[in-house]
């Protein structure tokens, strides 16, 4: 036997290890992803998984709650990845926070290049499911801003970062990382991530008046 006829047998016996949830859900961002929200049906998702049609009902009651596992799934795992990885009470200096602002914003986008299609699909149609549906969308939106407030609090009372921080700030860091998600996942995806990680940074750091040791007005 060829060494890729071993390759090759053994990706066949992990896929076919997969649950009948686990096809489900891989067939989910797959389809959601190429054709919509909107545009997709129950059938088209367990056809794509190669389920039977009542199957997807073990799991799922339609397809909109399957719609919204994704997209708390994404959160769940990003924020697992970041400030749940990276506390603010572990600072222990302005090194120390550019260091960890870093490596959280290497996690951020390199998480999101790893799965461009859930990425999209969140960022695009995340509010497409109906009226009570988006409240959950909404609260999901609301728990991240109060991750990121609370990490804010934490550098504040360190003393590392200015005390007028708000809740809107919280949101406005909030927007700067959505835009960034898009800007390294769909609108220039080849841009290394340490590269686009720094910049980012700095943004978030300094502003538009940058940093003053490099501009030589310290």
């Amino acid at each position: 036997m060829t060494d890729t006829s071993v390759i090759l047998g053994k990706l066949m016996s992990r896929s076919n290890k997969l649950t009948s949830r686990d096809r489900l859900v891989r067939a989910a961002i797959e389809v959601f992803g190429t054709r919509g929200y909107h545009s997709t049906r129950v059938s088209d998702l367990v056809s794509h998984a190669g389920v039977a049609h009542g199957t997807f009902y073990l799991y799922f009651d339609n397809k909109e709650a399957i719609f919204l596992y994704l997209i708390d799934d994404f959160f769940t795992r990003l924020r697992n990845q970041t400030l749940d990885r990276f506390p603010g009470s572990a600072v222990a200096d302005t090194g120390d926070l550019k260091a960890q602002l870093f490596e959280m914003w290497r996690s951020i986008l390199g998480h999101c290049r790893r799965e461009p299609l859930l990425t999209v699909l969140v960022l695009r149609e995340s509010y497409a499911v109906s009226p009570d549906a988006r409240t959950r969308v909404e609260e999901r939106f609301a728990q991240i801003v109060g991750s990121i407030e609370t990490y804010l609090k934490e550098l504040t009372e360190l003393g590392l970062i200015r005390r007028s921080m708000t809740n809107a700030s919280a949101w406005g860091v909030l927007g700067l990382i959505e835009r960034a998600i898009h800007y390294a996942v769909v609108v220039n995806p080849d841009v290394e991530v340490d590269t686009l990680a720094h910049e980012f940074l700095q943004i978030e750091l300094n502003g538009l008046l940058g940093d003053p040791a490099e501009s030589g007005t310290a």
